[in-house]
């Protein structure tokens, strides 16, 4: 199921491409292609949601994600606490 096939009551529509589950906060983004960008990122938040570890993404990538022109294409995350060897053993 496609988020944008949610009943409309749960999400808040921004745009045509643009909406919100403000239950699980969550923002959902329809988009026609896929940067090498969206790849690392769509992957690390995989591992992260397998592991179940809460996170964000932020910064630079989500502007450019809702259409903003950025000097840089950097991916942040910020994410619960994790010790170096919790770290590394993400797979």
């Amino acid at each position: 199921m496609n988020s944008f096939d949610k009943d409309e009551e749960e999400l808040v529509i921004i745009s045509s491409n643009i909406s919100v589950d403000p239950a699980r906060r969550v923002i959902y983004l329809r988009k026609n292609s896929m940067t090498p960008e969206d790849k690392v990122s769509l992957g690390f938040a995989k591992v992260l949601n397998e592991q179940g570890i809460k996170y964000a993404i932020v910064a630079g990538y989500v502007a450019i994600l809702f259409g903003r022109a950025r000097r840089s294409d950097g991916i942040d995350f910020i994410s619960d606490h994790l010790s170096l060897q919790e770290f590394l053993e993400l797979n």
